[in-house]
């Protein structure tokens, strides 16, 4: 027989003794062992927490399974059985590497100071003593913040004064922070609305992890910290209810039982009961919909006392109904009670039942999830592995994770073939391939993986580079006739200034012999002039300019001066596809391939003419045609430049040179220039008007909001706090994508804040004052802007703002959203396409691994004048030496080999 009290000291030796070897042997050595021991601690605290000190006859893991299982029950106990969890899942499957052992260590060390904690207050027992000899990987520069916070949150917890205010939240993140031997959380809250902007984020810290699944209401505290010379206000969360919004279960009920089901309300005693059960337990729907029939019978007398006719009853006995059954549709009905949010719930509904999915008022879109839910996404939603984990069980999905893993790896490397020898955490990888080909949806079969000639790769994606290559050669075939007889006319005529010799080259040849034209330049050396020159030179012609985002869509509003030039979106263009003589497609480093390939396909324009830079930021889908197209084009095709024209600054030049080319030296510029230093009050210093702070996320104590919060401190002018949010006159702002004012008041647009008047506790009214030349006439047909004044350059507008309501489920409306953003600080991805005399780039430990080469490249790049990168030695050592470019052009051979496309330049 065996004794949990035994099981359990013999368990936790092992993992302290593994521990102890870590001073001797280093964290990467010794973390797979401890791994490994985890899963038996975990097990035998469960044991001893439900049958004591006594014996154990039968069998012991048998009952240890039944135990774990109850513990999901209790929010006191639910960590300890999504701990055991995880670690069943890596230890029982693959023995980590110490590299993996290692990064999972420090990934569990919240929950092993959880463990550590509820083994001694309510078990007393003390285990993991040397816990804190784990080395753990922190920014030394936060250490200092988080114990004040620390401290803040123990005070107001000690307080006892609790209110619980009634605006929905959902918890987008939650990242734990530790001081001494306890946890803490740092936390973003969004409002629970359907949509809402990146700028509507706050900040929270706690004590507790709050539940990411569904929306919650909070009680906070407001206080401040001292630092780096100013202080910082922090809000603290002391309490929380899950308050799930009835849209999201009434549109759940829809998925059940048609358009036409009963209709729940926060005001039913039910809807409340429920609340409060999910609260106290940490269950969610899933979980409950799940039980067995007598649990579920038992839950169900708890929490629907009003009969069979409520509709809390009919929406979790229909989902624990179908669920039983495992019918088609279940997994796409687990992730949605799992995880409800009313806009990707409405996305995935239809009107009339779909015998494909059991029955359920499902689209037909959602039936690939539902067979490979671990490496497919709901219609416009992309779902987090780790929400899967929490509904679905991944065992059955193993070829799932291999044909996730081959995706994630293109992306990430922007390579179409990845090596076999690369992937070594499957067990049988062509079986895993015929398994996942066999079960794809019947019109999916472009997402088939081949494994070949030592390499993996999607079919599909193969066979669109290859399409975008061959119709990009069908396009060099021939060019206009008489195409330099007019250029050289041109460039004669008096009113030509162009005296550029290598743009008077480019433009001589640029569409002479063929219909495809490419401009590669590194930043800063004069592609969008050579558009507009080219403009210039065609004015007659019809013209459409595209680009991946709105920000450079507006930039190229902006630089490219022809009224012949129409602007818009590839998502715009490729949802219309107008007609046009000229097509020109700019930063088409971000142009993913399939939307390439529907550019091309569409074949409406005569000319096209591709702008970008290879080393600035990639496509977030997978896109590396742009990068590869000049190993396949003729060279009268490619034209390329490398004088820099933004700055005349030499120090500025040699850092972008030495890091375009990943020379062994950046650091030595860095520090010779004084470009770099730790993060101090310098930063809030405004060295010049047009400066700006880029940060790498919007998250966190040194993310984009908080920073503006930061940068904020430092203008004097009095706050007003309106919506969670504070404004001061003098704020610089950054105008989001907003149809309210548009295009008067476009995305990207500068400008500054004037004043700010509250026409009542739910209208706020704003005065600004924008850079752009606008009269009363200009702003006639914009419903609720008002024209004040041109001085000194700058308009000045004003409008209002309401406060919104919670409609349960209705859009927030246009006049109910800030259209900009204080902007002291705003994020590297938007101000590609912009430029500023000074930057700043603040770059902490969380946020290491987003810094890659073509993101560091395009940040430093936005300098004119001054730059200055804020890291601690340590961050800048690991993203410097992480710096790589790909010499080998393995995927343009592969596919030369395998599709028979020939290489032009070696």
């Amino acid at each position: 027989m065996r004794n949990p009290l035994k099981e359990l000291c013999n368990a936790n030796s092992a993992v302290e003794h593994s521990i102890d070897r870590l001073e001797f042997e280093g964290r990467s050595a010794v973390s797979r062992d401890v791994v490994g021991y985890l899963r038996h601690l975990v097990e035998h605290i469960a044991m001893y927490a439900t049958y004591g000190n006594k014996p154990i006859e039968g069998d012991y893991f048998k009952l240890c399974s039944a135990v774990i299982k109850d513990m999901n029950r209790s929010s006191e106990t639910r960590f300890i059985a999504k701990f055991h969890h995880y670690l069943q899942k890596v230890v029982s499957h693959y023995v980590p590497s110490e590299d993996s052992a290692e990064r999972l260590l420090l990934k569990y060390y919240e929950n092993l100071l959880c463990l550590k904690r509820y083994a001694f207050d309510k078990l007393g027992l003390t285990i993991l003593a040397n816990l804190s000899k784990i080395p753990l990987d922190t920014d030394p520069g936060l250490t200092k913040y988080h114990e004040e916070i620390a401290h803040k949150i123990n005070d107001f917890m000690n307080a006892n004064a609790v209110e619980i205010e009634k605006d929905r939240f959902y918890v987008r993140a939650a990242k734990p922070f530790f001081v001494g031997d306890s946890v803490y959380y740092e936390t973003t809250l969004v409002p629970a609305f359907d949509s809402c902007s990146k700028f509507d984020r706050i900040l929270v810290y706690s004590s507790f992890r709050m539940p990411t699944n569904y929306s919650v209401v909070v009680s906070t505290k407001r206080t401040s910290i001292d630092g780096l010379g100013f202080t910082l206000p922090v809000t603290i969360v002391d309490a929380y209810a899950v308050s799930v919004r009835p849209c999201e279960l009434n549109n759940l009920i829809k998925i059940l039982r048609g358009p036409d089901a009963v209709w729940l309300t926060g005001q039913y005693t039910s809807y409340r009961s429920l609340m409060n059960l999910m609260t106290h337990t940490g269950m969610t729907l899933c979980d409950i919909a799940l039980l067995p029939d007598d649990e579920f019978i038992s839950v169900m007398g708890e929490i629907a006392s009003s009969g069979n006719a409520c509709p809390v009853h009919t929406l979790l006995s229909s989902a624990h109904e179908f669920l039983s059954a495992g019918s088609n549709g279940s997994n796409v009905l687990k992730y949605l009670l799992s995880k409800p949010r009313n806009r990707v719930i409405e996305e995935q509904l239809t009107v009339s039942p779909n015998s494909r999915l059991g029955n359920l008022y499902l689209k037909n879109g959602c039936a690939p999830f539902d067979r490979q839910p671990y490496c497919t996404s709901l219609i416009g939603h992309v779902v987090a592995v780790e929400d899967l984990y929490q509904c679905i069980d991944p065992d059955p999905y193993e070829d799932n994770f291999l044909a996730r893993r081959v995706t994630a790896e293109a992306i990430d490397s922007n390579a179409l073939y990845l090596r076999d020898t690369e992937i070594t955490t499957f067990s049988d990888v062509d079986e895993l391939i015929a398994s996942f080909n066999s079960a794809l949806y019947f019109r999916h079969h472009s997402r088939d993986l081949v494994h070949e000639n030592g390499h993996l790769f999607v079919k599909g994606v193969e066979d669109e580079l290859t399409c975008i290559i061959r119709g990009l050669l069908k396009l060099s075939g021939a060019g206009v006739k008489g195409y330099t007889a007019l250029c050289e006319s041109w460039l004669k005529d008096p009113s030509c200034k162009l005296d550029d010799s290598e743009k008077i080259d480019a433009l001589k040849s640029m569409f002479a012999e063929t219909s495809v034209a490419f401009i590669y330049g590194s930043a800063g050396t004069g592609k969008t002039t050579m558009v507009n020159i080219v403009c210039a030179f065609l004015q007659n012609e019809s013209k459409l300019a595209i680009a991946n985002t709105n920000p450079a869509v507006d930039s190229l509003r902006r630089k490219i001066n022809d009224k012949n030039c129409e602007f818009m979106t590839v998502a715009k263009y490729l949802n219309r596809v107008p007609d046009c003589d000229i097509l020109i497609v700019d930063e088409c480093s971000t142009v993913c391939n399939s939307d390439m390939r529907s550019i091309i396909d569409s074949n409406r324009f005569k000319l096209l003419l591709l702008v970008g830079d290879v080393r600035q930021i990639e496509s977030i889908k997978f896109g590396n045609w742009f990068s590869l197209a000049r190993d396949f084009l003729p060279d009268k095709c490619i034209h390329e430049f490398d004088k820099p024209w933004r700055t005349k600054n030499d120090d500025l030049l040699k850092l972008w040179h030495a890091v375009r080319n990943v020379s062994p030296d950046i650091a030595e510029i860095l520090i010779s220039c004084d470009f770099t230093s730790n993060l101090d009050d310098s930063v809030i210093s405004r060295m010049n008007d047009d400066e700006i702070v880029l940060c790498l996320n919007y998250d966190g104590l040194y993310g984009i909001n908080n920073m503006n919060k930061i940068l904020q401190s430092g203008n004097k002018n009095e706050a007003v706090v309106w919506n969670y949010h504070t404004y001061k006159v003098g704020d610089p702002i950054l105008f989001n994508e907003s149809e309210r004012f548009y295009p008067l008041l476009y995305n990207n647009l500068k400008g500054r804040l004037v004043g700010m008047e509250a026409i009542s506790k739910d209208e706020m009214q704003f005065t600004v004052a924008v850079p752009i030349i606008a009269s009363e006439l200009s702003v006639l047909h914009y419903d609720g802007l008002e024209y004040l004044d041109f001085r000194d350059g700058e308009t000045y507008l004003r409008f209002s703002v309401k406060k919104a309501k919670d409609r349960d489920g209705e859009d927030v409306g246009e006049d109910c959203i800030v259209p900009f953003q204080v902007a002291y600080a705003v994020s590297v991805h938007k101000a590609q396409g912009l430029e500023y005399s000074s930057v700043k780039l603040i770059i902490t430990k969380d946020v290491e691994e987003r810094i890659t080469h073509s993101v560091f490249y395009t940040a430093i790049t936005r300098a004119r004048e001054r730059l200055h990168i804020y890291w601690s030695p340590e961050s800048q050592n690991k993203i410097l030496s992480s710096f790589e470019i790909s010499k080998e052009h393995k995927d343009a051979y592969l596919l030369s080999n395998r599709r028979g496309l020939k290489i032009q330049r070696k």
